[in-house]
């Protein structure tokens, strides 16, 4: 019956997560993640995730990629503090995309492939290098790709 009760507690949880997770404030943003790392690093440990749970990842997915993508005035050549805390949380993102992908393989490529056809839909016929995308669209992507094949 516990158990039960805690399961219905952490489904209503996932999205109240998500929301501070995705906070464009990066304080109020690591704080939702430390929760979506706790929840996927528990996952890892189930002896099974539930069709609920590999549900959750999705949206996990979309937060994480928008979480890391660069802001358009990002200096890349001189990074201030803020743009340092910005670099480690990224690191932090990409262990827990990495971790779902550890997770449920299948979930992580079939995000990233569709986020990749949807930037090449975008380009039109100069695909993601168009002028039409922003270039931290096309990173976050080419990053959570480059970390499919790790």
């Amino acid at each position: 019956e516990g158990a039960a009760e805690a399961v219905v507690l952490l489904k209503a949880m996932i999205p109240l997560a998500l929301g501070c997770a995705s906070h464009a404030a990066d304080d109020v943003s690591q704080a939702g993640m430390e929760f979506v790392s706790a929840y996927i690093n528990s996952l890892k440990r189930a002896d099974r995730v539930t069709a609920d749970e590999i549900q959750n990842l999705t949206p996990i997915l979309g937060v994480l990629e928008r979480k890391l993508m660069f802001d358009a005035n990002f200096d890349f050549e001189t990074p201030s503090e803020a743009e340092e805390v910005f670099l480690d949380l990224r690191k932090q993102l990409l262990i827990i995309f990495k971790n779902i992908t550890r997770l449920e393989p299948d979930v992580s490529l079939q995000f990233v492939s569709s986020r990749f056809s949807q930037l090449l839909d975008k380009g039109g016929a100069e695909g993601c290098c168009s002028a039409n995308i922003p270039f931290y669209e096309t990173e976050g992507v080419l990053t959570m790709l480059y970390e499919l094949g790790e």
